[in-house]
């Protein structure tokens, strides 16, 4: 790299899919770092932890890498989706860490505790994984968790002093479907940034919270802020963060002090401030002084802000496997009714049918096959029929039934030698009256004729279909 140039370098093409680790990063020269993550869609970054930082007291330098404590104040609530993953690193080069992470209430009892060894220079990740997949829920912040690295001592072997520690917290909100609707990524505030100043024996916690970005529905994206705070102080007692104000553009607003007791944490939603109007962005500032704390060591606050782009996040489930074929609207079968072959004929038949009506159609039946069918041919108003005089027959074909049955598309012009009827029913016998015949007669030429009956049997499978 050169002079005040940098260069980015995608971990998947090293070491390929499947991958969860860490990584150390030497240099001759002083370097800044930043990781990014990218799942689901989303994205999120926080900056690598310097492995050594060196303090001066009074001239004496005092090295760190890491601390033996870390604080993450912004721990979503788990039950509106929020997986929480703890990911500590091991800076000791020769010793294990021995890691205890505990999960706070808003009112400062462990509700969950995870203990683990990490080899050195090596990660672990510790898991919290959310006890509902919830849609559409607003961030809530009702907890805040500590990691400490503790010594280690087995009867028969020397003390191994507790080892440094880097940790990062990623939050990931999803649904049933393994859908990542939203990503949160940032460092754990070391002991050093929150409470303890190293070197300093009796501490010297924060004085002042200083927020440079708070917003509320602001911008396109409707951008709110969600501030959670952490008193990390573990001595009895409370401490009052005062002096609380928004500094807008061109207006200020004065919010009521805040005592928080030790181990306790509040979440402070824009949303909820009725004296910051919306579209607003400015700084929060808050101010903790020694003469405002009743614990020992004085203050110590650990904080946390989020911003939330309303405008822009899902707010409908999603499906992370989408489907593999396209349902069709058509069905894959020919639909049946009772009496008419789904697929055409495998027979031909032999005779020669003709169809002849006259006004007064007679059925003839001779030894040579030749018949005259007489039947009248009704349109139908609901389901087709066929209707001739006599005992109201219904579905009524006349003449001897066909062994095999015609095609839809045939034009039905006689029976063969041994038909099969497509129409159950009885024979009609007797001759249709005129008003039948009108009826029958569908393209009104006057005639009852083979065009009428394939307009009928048109009809007929369009409300079959």
């Amino acid at each position: 790299l050169r002079p005040g140039t940098s260069q980015s370098l995608r971990v998947s093409e090293i070491v390929g899919a499947g991958f969860r680790g860490s990584a150390v990063i030497r240099s001759a020269q002083p370097l800044a770092v930043m990781a990014q993550l990218e799942s689901g869609g989303t994205s999120a970054a926080y900056t690598a932890e310097p492995y050594e930082l060196g303090y001066v007291f009074n001239g004496i330098p005092f090295f760190s890498e890491g601390s033996q404590a870390a604080y993450c104040p912004l721990i979503l609530d788990r039950g509106h989706g929020w997986d929480t993953g703890i990911i500590v690193q091991n800076l000791n080069k020769l010793v294990d860490a021995k890691v205890r992470v505990d999960l706070y209430s808003n009112a400062g009892e462990v509700l969950e505790t995870r203990t683990g060894f990490i080899a050195p220079g090596s990660s672990a990740r510790f898991d919290f994984p959310a006890s509902a997949n919830e849609i559409d829920q607003e961030p809530s912040a009702s907890n805040w968790l500590q990691v400490i690295s503790e010594e280690i001592w087995q009867e028969g072997t020397p003390q191994a002093l507790s080892s440094n520690i880097a940790v990062v917290a990623h939050l990931v909100r999803g649904n049933d479907s393994g859908c990542v609707l939203e990503s949160v990524l940032y460092n754990a505030l070391s002991e050093g940034e929150a409470f303890n100043w190293p070197g300093v024996l009796n501490g010297a916690g924060t004085r002042h919270l200083l927020i440079p970005s708070f917003q509320k529905s602001f911008g396109e994206g409707q951008v709110s802020s969600v501030v959670s705070v952490v008193n990390v102080n573990p001595h009895q007692g409370s401490s009052t963060l005062s002096n609380v104000r928004f500094l807008g553009d061109g207006f200020t607003t004065n919010l009521s002090s805040i005592s928080v007791p030790h181990r306790e944490s509040f979440f402070l939603d824009s949303a909820n401030l009725l004296g910051i109007p919306p579209g607003s962005a400015g700084v929060l500032a808050m101010s903790a002084l020694p003469a405002g704390s009743g614990q020992v060591a004085g203050p110590g606050f650990a904080a946390m802000v989020l911003h939330r782009a309303e405008g822009l996040l899902p707010h409908l489930p999603c499906d992370a496997t989408p489907p593999t074929s396209t349902p069709t609207d058509s069905p894959t079968e020919t639909p049946s009714f009772t009496g008419t072959p789904t697929s055409p004929p495998t027979e031909t038949p032999t005779g020669t049918p003709s169809l002849v009506s006259t006004e007064t159609a007679t059925i003839t039946d001779t030894p040579s096959s030749t018949v005259t069918p007489t039947e009248a041919l009704v349109v139908p108003t609901e389901t087709p029929t066929f209707t001739s005089e006599g005992p109201t027959p219904t579905d009524t074909l006349g003449g001897p039934s066909p062994t095999a049955s015609p095609s839809p598309t045939e034009t039905l012009v006689g029976p063969s030698p041994t038909p099969t009827n497509m129409f159950e029913g009885p024979t009609p016998t007797a001759t249709p009256t005129e008003d039948e015949l009108h009826r029958a007669d569908i393209n009104r030429n006057g005639r009852v004729d083979e065009e009428d009956l394939l307009l009928l049997l048109k009809y007929w499978f369009q409300l079959v279909d």
